[in-house]
């Protein structure tokens, strides 16, 4: 029974740093003006919206309140 509690924590534990990193990212991606490769290109702002959606969007699938 104790073996099975500490896998969940451990679990719940490495998904929560996944999708923290994943967050990050999608701040990231918002925030950011320029791009990383062409510097003196600025995409739409609709591009980096699309773009900070998908990293956000695969972890909270995850979760069964989103997922329907």
């Amino acid at each position: 029974m104790y073996n099975q509690i500490r896998e969940d924590t451990l679990y719940i534990m490495l998904y929560a740093v996944v999708t923290a990193m994943a967050m990050l990212a999608s701040c990231y991606l918002l925030f950011r003006r320029g791009n990383a490769f062409a510097p003196d290109i600025t995409p739409p702002v609709r591009l980096h919206r699309w773009t900070a959606l998908i990293p956000t969007r695969i972890p909270l699938s995850h979760f069964p309140i989103f997922s329907h």
